[in-house]
């Protein structure tokens, strides 16, 4: 196995210190065993990677003298690319002259480009690795190229794979370049797939389609991806196509086995993400729901969570709130599902629709474990700024026992520095914690009330501590010069 430089990049430097503590003689055989590379190759490699992440000291010119006399008194010679690298570092020295000398001009670019690629993927990123390598490689007619050019297409189309980071035309320009040195027939499958989603992504649906074609019909293509296509086609007018495409997907996918690097994106998944573009695309509840209906009744999707959700979203998208309730209760009710349920607790609180939200929980609690549904909404009644909301539906729901959502109030509270809300919290649940978790809560409480200098409530809290039996700072993360201070 050739040598791994990611793998043994920590090993480096101790190898050349070993080298340069123990001898040549002893050293250099040692870190010869790190792979095939030949001799000189290790050397320079250790080097130059020392050098430039700034390891050498000034007296590592006197140590890599020592290594050039050891080189021509045993004929090792370095290649092109090791003393283009070891000039760039050692020009103008007294060193500038043995290395020229030792450079062999016969070996080729192309055979030692790797020494480079080692060297810049250390310094650069893999893109600059990448090109620089493909520089080298295209000094010549070379295979080696067309191996080096995927790599770098992928990595390039990896930067931009998120229809969020919107079209990229300098990326899609090198891209397209790269793709001119490559036929048909050097284009994977999988490849192909990436490059149907780049395309899609950058507003290509020619090129998209294009690629889509060259897949063959035996290969599971990532359902993430024909995503972007699909969307990308609906965006584009066709809308039929774009169905049809999905549901052959679907069909494949259903009746294959699922790739294990993509499993995670079931078909539901698609589904869901798939009708819900389509939503904010034409804002068109009739369409969402006749297209979810028609993937239901194809008895290859199966009512859940994911692909009942779109039915709500719609119409959110379209502000109609009551319209989503009615879809969610509907599902409720029938499936004993709560689509969307997260997204709808979102809405409600950031429109401030409390009695709504009430409503919601009490549907929902009827058929599901109150504590997790009302723990979850106060949750994020406390995240968006409405911790009063929170302590008023564990009361009204009579969560008492519930830890989780008490502590989520106090935790916020001592958060946002609210010293009198965070005690009162603190004394009416104090029940509910044992007495490690209390202390807690009453010394972050205390060093508030101390750095504020707010006096009575540090009485006020002494005086709880005492009835408590608890020990100032017992079990609590505060510092000994906070405590000295306090």
């Amino acid at each position: 196995m050739g040598y791994n430089f990611r793998a043994d990049y920590k090993l480096v430097p101790y190898l050349v210190t070993y080298t340069i503590k123990h001898g040549l003689d002893k050293g250099l055989p040692l870190t010869k065993r790190l792979g095939s590379q030949s001799l000189n190759q290790v050397i320079f490699n250790s080097f130059f990677l020392l050098n430039a992440s700034g390891v050498l000291a000034d007296d590592d010119q006197a140590i890599l003298e020592s290594v050039v006399r050891y080189m021509r008194k045993k004929y090792l010679y370095i290649t092109p690319v090791a003393g283009e690298i070891l000039l760039s570092s050692f020009d103008g020295t007294s060193l500038a002259s043995s290395i020229r000398n030792l450079v062999d001009r016969k070996t080729k670019y192309s055979d030692e480009s790797n020494a480079w690629y080692t060297y810049s993927s250390a310094t650069c990123s893999p893109i600059e690795a990448y090109e620089t390598r493909l520089k080298l490689i295209e000094r010549e007619t070379n295979p080696k190229s067309r191996g080096i050019i995927r790599k770098l297409i992928l990595v390039y189309c990896s930067m931009n794979n998120q229809p969020t980071n919107g079209p990229n035309q300098l990326v899609c320009q090198r891209v397209n370049q790269l793709l001119d040195n490559l036929n048909d027939k050097n284009i994977s499958p999988a490849m192909a797939s990436t490059l149907m989603a780049f395309f899609a992504i950058n507003d290509d649906l020619e090129k998209a389609l294009f690629y889509k074609n060259l897949i063959p019909d035996g290969f599971t293509t990532d359902l993430s991806k024909i995503l972007h296509l699909a969307i990308k086609m609906v965006s584009s007018g066709l809308l039929n196509d774009s169905v049809d495409m999905i549901l052959l997907e679907i069909y494949k996918s259903t009746n294959k086995p699922t790739r294990p690097d993509f499993a995670s994106y079931t078909t539901n998944s698609l589904v869901r993400d798939y009708l819900e573009l389509i939503g904010e695309e034409t804002k068109d509840i009739k369409l969402v729901k006749d297209l979810c209906n028609s993937f239901l009744s194809n008895q290859k999707i199966k009512p859940n969570n994911k692909s009942l959700r779109p039915r709500v979203t719609i119409h959110l998208t379209c502000n109609d709130v009551q319209g989503a309730l009615d879809e969610f209760y509907h599902c409720l009710h029938t499936f004993r599902l709560t689509p969307g349920q997260n997204i709808l607790l979102d809405y409600l609180i950031d429109k401030k629709m409390f009695n709504q939200l009430e409503s919601l929980l009490d549907s929902v609690c009827k058929y599901f474990d109150k504590t997790d549904i009302v723990f979850n909404c106060v949750h994020r009644l406390v995240v968006k700024g409405y911790p009063e909301s929170g302590q008023n539906l564990i009361t009204k729901m009579k969560l008492y026992e519930d830890k989780q959502s008490i502590r989520t109030l106090i935790v916020h509270n001592i958060a946002k520095q609210n010293i009198q809300e965070s005690l009162s919290l603190v004394q009416f649940y104090g029940s509910k914690f044992d007495l490690e978790e209390k202390a807690h809560f009453y010394n972050r409480i205390y060093s508030l009330s101390s750095e504020s200098k707010d006096l009575n409530s540090v009485d006020k809290i002494i005086n709880l501590m005492k009835r408590e039996k608890i020990e100032p700072f017992m079990n609590d993360n505060i510092s000994t010069k906070e405590k000295e201070n306090n």
